[in-house]
């Protein structure tokens, strides 16, 4: 029942767990380094600068200024998915000979759910490439959400995702605030249709991804504590575009809950290492220690 009032989903019976131990699978820097070869097959032009394990500068390209590509929702996709690596390296090498998608407009606005730690690196890693005669780095349009998360306002593109910026909203006549106010509009629209399923060898835990890269954001609508489904279930974002949920009134599902939650972040294996529930009416962090 729960999301049905106000969301698409696609339910499929099984879904396999494949956590990075699991089999060999390349390191992130070995994983950059594949695309980074075929980036340069497809544009030779292309300068790169290697920023951090998953992350590099482009320049070179023509027109297409001087930018930067995280590959971290790319490992992702392929820890994931190991067999679908070349196409997942194929795709973000086009995205990154061919720039930035020009998704800058007032009806994709959008907020997504990030752990805090990640905007701090996104902020230290701007400042670090700053010039001395820069102008200061653009400010990121964000807030506390719940337990380490935080909720930024981007702009959904068609492929991407993009950070809004103060800078940028302003561009297209938008302040931050307006962003905030219209950013839960837009979502329905943006929305994609959600991937449901149940974790193989788990009789209680659900998986949730899909909707367009967005499904986490539905966690965000102010209505979702409000509806008496949402208030029964715990989350924990374990990616980008992924939350495990369980329904805490059940005490095999919260036992099931526990113990996946404890596995995977100590492998490190969860985006996020706060489990989140409703409470009060708004989502707030839950304590699952002994």
């Amino acid at each position: 029942m729960l999301m049905r009032a106000w969301i698409v989903a696609t339910f499929m019976t099984l879904l396999a767990w494949q956590p990075a131990h699991a089999q060999q699978l390349l390191t992130p820097r070995e994983f950059v380094d594949a695309a980074v070869a075929v980036i340069q097959l497809r544009a030779p032009e292309a300068q790169i600068e290697r920023q951090s394990d998953l992350t590099i500068g482009l320049s070179g390209l023509g027109d297409v200024p001087h930018n930067y590509m995280n590959f971290d929702y790319a490992y992702r996709e392929y820890q994931n998915n190991p067999g679908a690596m070349t196409e997942i390296i194929d795709r973000w090498a086009r995205l990154a000979t061919q720039g930035p998608e020009d998704s800058q407009m007032r009806e994709r606005v959008v907020s997504v759910l990030r752990p805090r730690s990640m905007i701090a690196a996104f902020e230290a890693q701007a400042a670090s490439v700053r010039q001395p005669n820069d102008p200061p780095p653009g400010q990121l349009v964000w807030r506390p959400f719940a337990g380490d998360l935080v909720e930024v306002i981007v702009f959904d593109g068609a492929e991407t995702i993009q950070y809004a910026m103060v800078e940028s909203l302003a561009q297209i006549d938008i302040t931050p605030e307006m962003a905030w106010a219209i950013a839960p509009g837009n979502l329905p629209a943006r929305l994609g249709e959600l991937e449901i399923a149940h974790l193989r060898g788990m009789q209680h835990l659900v998986y949730v991804t899909g909707g367009n890269g967005l499904a986490p954001s539905t966690l965000t609508d102010s209505r979702f504590c409000a509806s008496p489904g949402g208030r029964n279930f715990i989350f924990l974002l374990v990616d980008r575009n992924a939350y495990l949920m369980a329904d805490r009134t059940v005490s095999a599902a919260l036992a099931e809950f526990r113990d996946l939650y404890q596995q995977i972040v100590r492998d490190g294996e969860s985006m996020s290492t706060t489990p989140i529930a409703c409470e009060g009416g708004q989502m707030r962090a839950v304590d699952l220690t002994d």
